[in-house]
């Protein structure tokens, strides 16, 4: 399969938005780990 420059704008898309939503989600677990770390 020849890779052309839209299927490469498209995979790369894919890749930035799989990575946003991996920071998305360390974000949360982090907010959530310190939120349970702070003393009552």
């Amino acid at each position: 399969m020849e890779i052309t420059p839209k299927a490469m704008e498209i995979e790369y898309i894919h890749i930035k938005r799989f990575n946003l939503e991996i920071e998305k989600a360390y974000a949360i677990g982090l907010t959530a780990i310190h939120i349970h770390s702070l003393p009552y």
